[in-house]
């Protein structure tokens, strides 16, 4: 998982996303702000992040996620971490 992004429309690392290198199903992405309100939610491993809540642009700054999945071996995996979100 990348530990920055920055989402100012120049094509470059501008949607903060999973990259996946194996079949896996079931998954679930979840970021959250600092005071651990859900901003994010998402079902589809190819989609991503672009930093906003409802459309509106969030402040720089640190948050947290949570991925969720079943690899190709069925196995149920939970991930979590930070990232910078960076203007």
């Amino acid at each position: 998982m990348p530990n920055a992004f920055s989402p100012d429309g120049d094509g470059v690392n501008d949607i903060f996303r999973v990259r996946v290198f194996d079949k896996v199903s079931d998954f679930r992405m979840s970021v959250y702000n600092r005071w651990g309100q859900l901003i994010y939610v998402n079902t589809n491993v190819n989609d991503g992040w672009r930093g906003d809540l409802k459309g509106q642009p969030l402040p720089s700054g640190t948050y947290l996620w949570t991925i969720t999945y079943l690899d190709n071996m069925h196995q149920a995996i939970q991930q979590q971490g930070s990232v910078i979100l960076i203007k």
